[in-house]
């Protein structure tokens, strides 16, 4: 466990619907011991301190979440359930009543604004980070807000082309996120995508955004902000309205914006992993078998 236990709840948002996997990935269960990839997760969390854990999911989720992953949790983790609705926002705002589209991961984390005292992890269900990525946001400073970001190169999908949010950052110091879309391979060093329409290079060292956050409640003043802003009132009905979606990165730079705060940009060395696709699956079964033997998920219940 880390000597310095600054956090102590983690975030995880697990209410995707995996349309490009085909169904709920963050319920499929992985390696030997026939656990999901959030429970990995959970097990690295409660390694390096942490003691209680959020679900972020949907109604239709529910009572997956309580029947099948609840009940495997490590001993003496306390949990919550939240959902995610499109009824839950501030006052002010207002969205179509017959939308069914997620309003982005910042709505998903302002719905949980009643269960968070203290600094919190948000992760995404679907991705595995990795013991340093824990170890390493602990290391941080209690009101810190920090990101874990992985080399691109590590984040690659061998059965198509991949999202990932660049990073860029001055002396450890995140300054923007942005995102590149559709990256694939080019070479041993190299990938491309695309950015803001145009094709862009890029080189397999460089760090890209995971959604591994470390926050503080002082955020939900912001997220509501942007809520309002792209949410006001009598504009439910308007197309543009209907697509939007407000991302925990986009607001995590408009709070450093009012606030002057900063984001330290944190690495991990260790391998990331996740489904992006289907076919991603045996790859990661693989990983979490060798992760298994060598001890990775021993853990004192």
């Amino acid at each position: 466990m880390s000597k310095n236990v600054n956090t102590h709840t983690l975030v995880i948002l697990a209410a995707g619907q995996g349309s490009r996997f085909g169904r709920a990935k963050q319920f499929v269960q992985f390696g030997p011991k026939h656990l999901t990839l959030m429970e990995y997760n959970i097990i690295q969390a409660v390694k390096a301190g942490i003691k209680e854990v959020v679900f972020i999911t949907q109604v239709s989720q529910q009572t997956t979440l309580i029947e099948q992953v609840l009940p495997r949790l490590p001993k003496g983790i306390k949990t919550h359930l939240v959902l995610q609705e499109t009824s839950n926002l501030p006052a002010n705002c207002c969205v179509a009543k017959d939308r069914v589209k997620p309003l982005g991961t910042a709505h998903a984390v302002w719905c949980a604004k009643d269960v968070i005292k203290e600094g919190f992890i948000v992760i995404n269900a679907d991705d595995y980070y990795g013991e340093q990525a824990f170890a390493n946001i602990q290391a941080l400073a209690p009101n810190n807000f920090g990101l874990v970001a992985f080399e691109l190169g590590k984040t690659l999908s061998a059965h198509g082309g991949v999202n990932r949010g660049l990073c860029h950052h001055t002396n450890n110091q995140l300054e923007n996120i942005k995102e590149v879309i559709e990256i694939t391979e080019v070479d041993d060093n190299n990938c491309q995508g695309f950015c803001e329409g145009e094709q862009v290079s890029l080189a397999k060292t460089q760090l890209v955004s995971m959604n591994f956050w470390r926050l503080t409640p002082a955020i939900f003043n912001c997220i509501e902000t942007q809520l309002i802003k792209y949410f006001p009132a009598n504009t439910a009905n308007t197309s543009e309205q209907k697509a939007q979606e407000v991302y925990l990165p986009e607001t995590v730079f408009a709070y450093m914006a009012t606030t002057n705060a900063r984001v330290t940009l944190l690495t991990s060395q260790d391998a990331w992993f996740g489904v992006t696709y289907a076919a991603d699956s045996p790859s990661v079964e693989q990983a979490l078998k060798n992760l298994s033997s060598n001890g990775a998920f021993d853990i004192n219940d």
